[in-house]
């Protein structure tokens, strides 16, 4: 895929999956709450925390990306 297509691609998401869209919001929120409220040893692990609830709502669109492309 090209630069122009993923971007495309993104912005078609972004409109027909508000759900989506909207989950991923409230997760970085989510982490920047965290980040302000942990003490310095709890930081280091904000980024796994962050990237498993990224992966995890994201999980159905990837597995429907995944599908279309091998198609």
């Amino acid at each position: 895929m090209t630069n122009m297509s993923i971007v495309k691609s993104s912005l078609i998401l972004v409109f027909t999956r508000p759900i989506i869209t909207i989950s991923n919001i409230v997760i970085i929120i989510f982490s920047l709450i965290l980040f302000e409220m942990t003490p310095g040893t709890i930081i280091l692990f904000i980024s796994s925390i962050f990237a498993f609830l990224l992966s995890f709502t994201n999980k159905a669109l990837l597995l429907e990306l995944e599908t279309t492309k091998t198609s």
